[in-house]
């Protein structure tokens, strides 16, 4: 698939992308991991993606979170925001993935590195420190050994990298907001 692929993740049916999508695993509309999978590729040298601009950011529940908290996305639909306070199940998360997938690519451009070094930063964050219990808010992480922690160099972690600048850290209701409630197999 590789070799098939000529290092493209899109290219007329043969893309690494298109190529993954034949197997049921990789069907995910926002190839979260087929990402994952290139990801893997690209750090073990086995794979130089020519077409950057074409690599999807990875988008599962954690990642979510996070830029709903942050205010990164913004949910204007009145019933939408409450059963996501609520943390009531929903129909899908397509719009919403598909929404934290464009302000990842916005975060991603703005800052000057790839997506999958984006997800590296905020998917930790999302896993340990912006969980159940808030850095933030709580004073402490969900996860111990904190996640985040472990992969970033800190001075400190006693507060969150965002704080004062994440709507969360400043607004109870952006810390509120819990991950779509969906039945998925993509993530």
């Amino acid at each position: 698939l590789i070799k098939q692929s000529n290092n493209l993740l899109i290219n007329k049916g043969q893309g690494l992308y298109e190529l993954l999508d034949k197997f049921e695993a990789y069907r995910d509309p926002l190839k979260k991991k087929s990402t994952l999978f290139i990801k893997f590729l690209v750090e073990a040298d086995l794979f130089e993606i020519k077409d950057t601009e074409n690599l999807v950011p990875m988008m599962d529940y954690h990642m979510q979170r996070v830029l709903l908290r942050m205010g990164c996305v913004e949910i204007l639909d009145a019933d939408l925001k409450n059963k996501l306070l609520k943390r009531e199940r929903i129909d899908s998360d397509e719009e919403i993935r598909s929404a934290c997938v464009e302000a990842l690519k916005i975060v991603s451009r703005v800052s000057g590195h790839d997506v999958t070094k984006m997800n590296d930063f905020f998917w930790p964050l999302g896993r340990s420190c912006c969980g159940e219990k808030t850095l933030c808010f709580d004073m402490r992480c969900s996860k111990s050994p904190c996640t985040f922690d472990l992969l970033v160099e800190l001075a400190s972690h006693e507060k969150c990298v965002f704080e004062g600048v994440c709507k969360g850290s400043l607004n109870q209701e952006y810390r509120s907001y819990w991950q779509p409630i969906v039945e998925t197999h993509y993530y």
